[in-house]
């Protein structure tokens, strides 16, 4: 479904050198395109997941698989021994009792499984508004998972502090399809945030691992090209979906939930999500990010909306 941008190239490094990477949450977008580039540059690959059905395309790639728990502490260390990286990415959890629980049940794992297992480097999936900590309502989990490993010693650790993903933007295409409006958050019109396509994470994550040029604990941020408020998605959304006027219309937290609520979602999600939507509002997300060319990715909006979100519009 996801499509490898133009600008990428098989990593190499000089001399070549064959590295063990460990790749959790390989069965999703990032992950999955993670380990393709990796095993593209000849790396050797271990896929965790929970089904290896999700894993056979990996598996097809060249990739060895781990089927258990990114839970388990003791399945994470064994599966990590003898690993030169680990690529921790905890997946979405939409069916736990309490997300923030879930988030640092996975995270003290992890943490466990590097400091038992002896991997001295370590790749972060994390976000904006992680350097919050608390506040930040389904970032805080990855807040904690920095906090740990940044406590970590003798362990080299990167933390990619991704925007907001263009692919959250597909829930809302039904609504466009039905009302001709964009809805879903409680987001202020007008305040900015970045936004990122997955498949740009996939391809940063992968270099940053082939590289591994990072030291000590630091972090870094993947912003896609251009910081937009929801009126401006909108209006970019808008002009590729062929509508004359398609509007940003905010939802009330009272609307927000009973949608949110009524799609099936915990009430614990619900509530991550207007945390972080009020993070946002009032610029405490964003913490110290600013948007420059290091943090920039290439795939636009616009782009995406037409290559990805038109189809499943039209579908509709």
């Amino acid at each position: 479904m996801f499509l490898v941008p133009h600008f990428f190239k098989p990593f190499s490094q000089s001399p070549f050198t064959i590295m063990k990477y460990v790749i959790s949450g390989a069965s999703g977008h990032i992950g999955s395109l993670t380990a393709k580039h990796l095993l593209a540059a000849k790396h050797e690959v271990v896929a965790i997941g929970r089904d290896a059905t999700r894993l056979a395309e990996l598996e097809a790639a060249g990739a060895t698989l781990a089927i258990g728990d990114l839970g388990n502490e003791a399945f994470m260390t064994s599966t990590l021994v003898g690993a030169d990286a680990f690529f921790a990415l905890i997946p979405p959890n939409m069916v736990t009792d309490d997300f923030g629980a879930y988030q640092r049940q996975m995270a003290d794992a992890f943490i466990g499984a590097t400091k038992a297992s002896g991997v001295k480097n370590v790749v972060i999936l994390s976000s904006i508004g992680a350097h919050l900590g608390k506040g930040a309502g389904v970032v805080d989990g990855l807040g904690y998972l920095e906090q740990v490993y940044a406590a970590l010693p003798g362990v080299n650790v990167l933390s990619l502090r991704a925007a907001y993903f263009m692919e959250n933007l597909f829930n809302n295409i039904g609504l466009i399809k039905q009302h001709g409006i964009l809805t879903g958050s409680t987001l202020n019109p007008d305040v900015k945030l970045a936004l990122v396509a997955t498949s740009d994470i996939g391809d940063v994550a992968a270099k940053r691992l082939a590289a591994l040029d990072f030291t000590g604990f630091g972090y870094t941020y993947i912003a896609g090209p251009a910081d937009l408020s929801f009126t401006e998605v909108a209006t970019i959304l808008g002009q590729v979906f062929g509508l004359e006027h398609l509007p940003f219309v905010p939802a009330t937290p009272e609307q927000f939930t009973a949608g949110m609520l009524g799609y099936g979602l915990k009430q614990t999600i619900v509530d991550g999500y207007l945390m972080l939507f009020d993070a946002i509002n009032t610029g405490s997300f964003s913490g110290d990010y600013t948007r420059t060319d290091e943090y920039s990715t290439p795939t636009t909006l616009a782009d995406f909306a037409t290559q990805q979100l038109l189809p499943y519009y039209q579908s509709l």
